[in-house]
């Protein structure tokens, strides 16, 4: 298959992150085609999480470049990157325990009628995109009360419910 630079979404030249005289990425390039999925293996310290947190906004490089969908991005939170259309399931999972499923996919973003959280839009919202996806999930359950497979399903549920498509 044939592919240019207008197929390209994400970007990364040559980036560098040092923290003092420590450097987790010396130089690093990434591209990454729409429609492709990759992985990013290494040792415990070879830097895999400090780059891509620094493409979700949590870090900033020391020095290099990124770009989505061929536009310069310099962003200075998750919120930036969230926006570019950028979603991140972390490695360790940012849900609240305590929190039903619905509530930690909206969390942030929720349906609001007049100055209320519009808790019944949120649960339909949630429901009918666990069914886009195919996952069967009790939009009711507490975190603390499903299993780490179904909290993993939370998490890409929440990057999906904020519109990502990287």
């Amino acid at each position: 298959m044939e592919t240019n630079n207008r197929d390209l979404v994400v970007r990364m030249e040559n980036i560098t992150k040092k923290f003092g005289d420590f450097t987790a990425n010396d130089g690093i390039n990434l591209d990454i085609r729409r429609g492709e999925i990759h992985s990013l293996l290494g040792e415990n310290g070879a830097g895999k999480t400090t780059l891509m947190n620094m493409l979700y906004g949590m870090s900033s490089p020391t020095s290099g470049e990124i770009y989505i969908n061929n536009e310069k991005k310099e962003f200075k939170d998750p919120n930036d990157a969230i926006k570019a259309g950028l979603g991140m399931v972390h490695q360790h999972f940012m849900l609240i325990e305590p929190f039903t499923v619905v509530e930690n996919i909206v969390l942030g973003m929720e349906p609001m009628n007049g100055i209320k959280v519009d808790i019944k839009k949120a649960r339909e919202d949630v429901i009918a995109l666990s069914e886009k996806y195919g996952f069967k999930i009790d939009p009711d359950a507490k975190i603390q009360d499903i299993s780490v497979g179904t909290q993993q399903k939370v998490e890409i549920l929440k990057v999906l419910y904020r519109g990502a498509d990287i």
